[in-house]
């Protein structure tokens, strides 16, 4: 599951699936602060499209 990847990844992105969601519409919530770093936002999105690749 990608939610697990990243969060092994030390990513917090939590997985909204049906019911709370439309079925085949599952999506990942994330949220970011003004606090994170430029270094820290790109690391999250390299492992967000790394692991999508591994799954799509």
């Amino acid at each position: 599951m990608l939610s697990s990847f990243l969060e092994n990844e030390s990513i917090a992105a939590f997985a909204v699936r049906p019911p709370t969601v439309p079925v085949g519409s599952s999506r990942l919530r994330l949220s970011l602060s003004s606090a994170f770093t430029e270094t820290e936002i790109e690391h999250a999105a390299d492992k967000i499209i790394e692991a999508a690749g591994k799954i799509l």
